[in-house]
């Protein structure tokens, strides 16, 4: 017995698949739409998505996948922050930089890199009792 979806889900159904084709986690879809996880997983299994609870590898397309590359690489993004920008889970942006050859950053370089003490201005009067002035 298939039980109809109340709300907007049924609605949003089309832009639930489309995201979960292009590699988006459960997680990710349920936090975007407002969903429970029970109702993403129904949605997928009612038209036809295999889903695997867990484990389903993700595909992630060259244009997306190229996009997570520059956003990491170039932008010094994390992989939390990429995977929120480009709508997958941190473990797929890893799994993509992965297969692409590339070193993954240990934690907390982010703000290093953008200069400082974690990113963060020394205050004024700290600054110079500093430099004795």
């Amino acid at each position: 017995m298939v039980v109809p979806l109340r709300g907007s889900y049924e609605r949003d159904a089309p832009e639930i698949i489309a995201a979960y084709r292009e590699g988006a986690s459960i997680r990710v879809l349920w936090e975007r739409f407002g969903a429970s996880q029970s109702t993403v997983y129904r949605i997928l299994k009612r038209h036809g998505e295999p889903v695997q609870r867990r484990t389903t590898r993700l595909l992630v397309e060259e244009s997306k996948a190229a996009e997570v590359v520059n956003l990491y690489q170039v932008e010094r993004l994390s992989l939390i922050l990429v995977g929120e920008r480009v709508g997958v889970s941190r473990q797929v942006v890893r799994r993509v930089l992965r297969e692409r050859g590339i070193a993954i950053r240990r934690g907390g370089t982010q703000s290093r890199s953008r200069g400082g003490s974690c990113g963060q201005r020394i205050p004024k009067r700290l600054a110079q009792g500093l430099d004795g002035g």
